[in-house]
């Protein structure tokens, strides 16, 4: 009875240990799963990171050359306005420098 009992021991530590290495196993493939699953999201997380900086780059981008462009707009306006105002002080000019001859002419 006692080599039975020494038998059934050993088998059963024989069992548990192999249980134990599979529960082991099967613990670490849902580990490496895990860790798989998590990776993936980081690099999708990057990769929406990387998207919306490079959309943010693009609209910045935008905005500075639509504000570059307003700015010249108003500058070629201001010029415009400046020609215009030495045009009509010059017509000014020319119809006192008329006026002045008229008046001396009589």
């Amino acid at each position: 009875m006692c080599d039975r009992q020494l038998k059934a021991v050993k088998e059963r530590k024989k069992k548990e240990k192999k249980d134990q290495i599979r529960e082991d196993i099967e613990h670490n493939e849902k580990l490496k799963k895990e860790a798989a699953e998590e990776a993936k999201l980081q690099e999708v997380k990057r990769a929406q990171e990387r998207e919306y900086l490079f959309k943010m780059l693009q609209e910045n981008k935008l905005s500075k050359q639509r504000e570059l462009e307003a700015i010249e707009k108003e500058r070629l306006e201001d010029i415009r306005a400046q020609e215009l105002h030495a045009a009509v002080l010059e017509k000014q000019e020319q119809d006192r420098m008329h006026e002045i001859k008229a008046r001396e002419e009589r």
